[in-house]
């Protein structure tokens, strides 16, 4: 799939994270919002987000691509460094190592809890935001 094509979807996702924070009303006085399915969407959004960029700025392969799997820090390395400078003020690599695997993480969190709640869920809106911003240019 080309540059575009996983843009899309990219945008796509994004718009089910967001849409999953929504919060909704209901009739017995109760707040319905989906903050799990909006993380492990976020998540799934900045890595297309990362895959984009790497088929636009440096001509990857679906192949290529597919080796990195979901592992946001390890995309975010290969993006072009002007890139990486626009998202790391914000997020630091701290920050990016505790929120990696979150697509993985998140999508099996009922199994283990207690052990994988951190402020990643921000954090992983806060990069999808990031992103989505850098990407912009490329939709011109």
């Amino acid at each position: 799939m080309g540059g575009f094509g996983i843009l899309e979807q990219a945008d796509g996702f994004r718009l089910v994270a967001l849409r999953c924070n929504e919060q909704r009303f209901k009739k017995n006085s109760q707040v319905e919002f989906l903050p799990l399915q909006g993380t492990v969407n976020a998540a799934f959004a900045s890595e297309l987000y990362l895959k984009a960029i790497l088929k636009f700025a440096k001509n990857f392969s679906d192949d290529q691509l597919k080796k990195i799997g979901h592992n946001l820090l390890k995309l975010f390395q290969k993006i072009p460094d002007e890139i990486q400078n626009t998202i790391t003020p914000s997020i630091d690599a701290e920050k990016l190592g505790i929120i990696s695997n979150t697509f993985d993480n998140w999508r099996y969190l009922f199994e283990d809890i207690e052990n994988k709640m951190h402020n990643e869920s921000v954090t992983v809106y806060n990069l999808m935001d990031l992103l989505y911003k850098s990407t912009r240019s490329y939709k011109k």
